[in-house]
């Protein structure tokens, strides 16, 4: 390693990048949950056969 001091410059890019990323991640969970918990709301019981969920979840028509 160097003597010289390190700047934190790229540290903090770094640190801004993973975040973005968790960002990211964070949003695409949040549409799933919306998606399931509006896919649990229409399950009606019955038979897998005739399941809406199976239907969106496989693309099932």
């Amino acid at each position: 390693m160097s003597d010289l001091p390190a700047s934190c410059a790229a540290l903090d890019a770094k640190v801004e990048e993973q975040l973005e990323q968790v960002r990211i991640r964070l949003r695409d969970l949040n549409a799933m949950e919306r998606e399931l918990t509006r896919l649990s709301a229409c399950c009606e019981g019955g038979v897998i056969h005739d399941c809406r969920i199976v239907e969106s979840l496989f693309g099932r028509s």
